[in-house]
């Protein structure tokens, strides 16, 4: 007990440290966000547009199962409204990417996600503060030679921040004479064929889907059971 109430003293000091200008950062961008996102007019209504404005997570690309990790760690010492953003962006890009288990344990709750760490599930402690927990989000860039495209690969600064995107002035339809597709339909055979392979893979990755979900679920239940019997609260 007294070597996780370390580790979490630990990982709390690590992260303020590192990450200070980060956080910094997105909390006084947020403070911003909220004040002009609640002007009022001459009225004491709300400006209207800003009304229909839709807020945005603006993050670097993230590609890897380890830097998905280390912004769901970032998100549970963000503010409130950041946090938010972000966590409901990672959650899109677990499902997207299929990685159900780090939705699963890692933002749950903060408690779970830091006995998750704690018990090394993913990585070793050396691999977390060494690799993980470091500024910086490697990206892959392409760039065209005489032999063919070549890969590099360059370190991005990280960041995480909201913007508004305001909506767009409504435009008049522009009306046109018949159907926009001048295109020809494909023979029946081959459309049946299309739409029974497009059913079956669909069948095929839910099955696959509902499975990894589950053993994402069962692995969280059992490390809840294991830290409630620890007496660490989740």
């Amino acid at each position: 007990m007294d070597s996780y109430i370390q580790f979490c003293k630990g990982l709390d000091k690590h992260v303020k440290k590192t990450f200070a200008r980060l956080l910094k950062q997105s909390e006084a961008e947020s403070q911003v966000l909220v004040s002009t996102s609640l002007e009022i007019d001459s009225k004491g209504d709300f400006s209207r547009e800003k009304i229909g404005s839709e807020v945005r997570i603006n993050l670097p690309k993230l590609f890897k199962k380890t830097d998905i990790i280390k912004y769901c760690i970032l998100s549970w010492f963000l503010d409130p409204w950041t946090q938010f953003e972000l966590q409901e962006f990672l959650r899109r890009k677990c499902a997207q990417m299929r990685f159900f288990e780090v939705e699963t344990l890692y933002l749950y709750s903060k408690d779970l996600m830091l006995y998750t760490l704690f018990r090394e599930n993913d990585c070793t402690l050396g691999s977390l503060f060494g690799n993980i927990l470091q500024p910086g989000v490697f990206v892959n860039n392409y760039y065209q030679t005489p032999e063919g495209p070549k890969k590099i690969r360059k370190k991005r600064a990280d960041f995480c921040n909201l913007s508004i995107q305001l909506r767009k002035r409504p435009t008049e339809p522009v009306y046109r004479r018949g159907y926009k597709d001048k295109g020809s339909l494909p023979p029946w055979d081959k459309k049946a064929r299309t739409e029974a392979n497009m059913v079956i893979n669909f069948y095929e990755y839910e099955l696959k889907k509902q499975r990894e979900q589950l053993l994402a679920k069962n692995k969280q239940l059992e490390l809840i059971y294991e830290m409630k019997s620890r007496g660490i609260d989740t």
